[in-house]
């Protein structure tokens, strides 16, 4: 399996972990996102909402917000549950950040919407068919366990080999691995 690179932390993911980290399977909306491009496209079109001294990039403040939604989250303080796992998902923004994003881009809402809807186009287009054919597993796919370890330089998701869909999930990342091409570095070992 290919590692990512970006904004979220490089991990090689495999089936032969025990729970410990919480909703793993979100990794695999995190691999979409990057491997389609949508989190760089995110950046791109979001560049003009982002302060000169910011640490965040809404570009990944968004899909953030999205895999802590996908994963049970209500609302913006839900994203916390993605903080409490650094290892798996990077740094995390506050609340106080999260909030004044969606604050700076309700008050040029047409415009941030546009940059929205530019941006997520590409991962509409991922496919031929419509998003909601995985709406029955969504919720089990992402709600997988795992278990974080590091070696090293190389840091490794675990699944739960005994988790319903880790399979699944294992297939659909490393197609994810293919797709994205040579820019991918191969995961060490």
């Amino acid at each position: 399996m290919k590692q990512r690179s970006g904004p979220y932390p490089a991990l090689a993911v495999d089936g032969q972990g025990s729970s410990v980290v919480p909703n793993a399977g979100a990794v695999l909306l995190v691999q979409t996102a990057q491997t389609v491009g949508l989190v760089s496209a995110l950046s791109d079109a979001l560049g003009p909402w982002r302060r000169p001294t910011a640490l965040h990039d809404p570009g990944k403040v968004q899909p953030d917000l999205a895999v802590s939604l996908a994963v049970g989250g209500e609302c913006l303080a839900d994203v916390a549950q993605l903080r409490g796992a650094p290892e798996v998902f990077g740094l995390v923004a506050s609340d106080p950040t999260v909030t004044r994003l969606i604050d700076a881009l309700a008050a040029d809402a047409p415009a941030a919407l546009a940059a929205d809807l530019v941006a997520w186009m590409q991962t509409l287009a991922l496919t031929g068919t419509a998003a909601r054919c995985w709406e029955p597993k969504r919720l089990r796919l992402l709600s997988i366990p795992a278990r974080h370890a590091r070696t090293g330089r190389r840091r490794l998701l675990h699944l739960a080999a005994t988790a319903p869909f880790t399979a699944l999930a294992l297939q659909a990342l490393d197609a994810l691995a293919r797709r994205s091409g040579p820019a991918a570095a191969p995961a060490p070992g």
